[in-house]
């Protein structure tokens, strides 16, 4: 094969800080057109998916190797968990009650803390299922917390997550 078919076919690759290279598919790429609070210049994200770390999925940037946000789908921390995107969140094709796993994919951004690790339910990420654009949509008038405190067992359990995540894992 000629160098310029090869380099039609090879797929593109980033470096990340805490799994060294990983090449990806273009189509997998997650778009978040405004950027995300505090990194509004950070648009470009790819979901890293292992299976060995379920239910944690790794949110990639494209564009800085060392920002990685590790989230958990919403329903794997609430069961229970109702989304309702603001009427100010247009980036979005969705309706403002979208459907998790059909819709949207609805992840939570985890912080570890000295107390043990929480949950920002109050702020999840949304992804678009169709066009791959996300938010970070703020649920202004939700009784969520941006701390809700994760039990471990309780993520683990196969009841506890009813929306099926349904990302593009990146090829290693």
């Amino acid at each position: 094969m000629n160098s310029g078919l090869a380099a039609q076919f090879s797929m593109p690759s980033c470096q990340t800080k805490y799994f060294g290279e990983l090449s990806y598919e273009p189509s997998a790429v997650i778009e978040f057109p405004d950027g995300l609070p505090a990194f509004e210049d950070q648009r470009r994200f790819i979901l890293i998916d292992r299976q060995d770390l379920k239910p944690l999925v790794f949110m990639q940037s494209l564009d800085t190797p060392g920002l990685c946000f590790l989230t958990v789908p919403a329903g794997a921390v609430a069961a229970d968990f109702r989304l309702e995107l603001s009427e100010e969140i247009t980036v979005l094709n969705v309706p403002r009650k979208p459907a998790l796993g059909t819709d949207v994919v609805c992840l939570v951004i985890v912080t570890l803390r000295p107390t043990g690790p929480t949950a920002n339910l109050l702020a999840p990420i949304v992804i678009d299922l169709r066009t791959l654009r996300a938010v970070q949509a703020v649920m202004t008038d939700s009784a969520y917390s941006i701390q809700h405190p994760l039990s471990m067992p309780a993520m683990a359990s196969k009841d506890a997550a009813p929306e099926p995540l349904q990302v593009r894992e990146p090829v290693c």
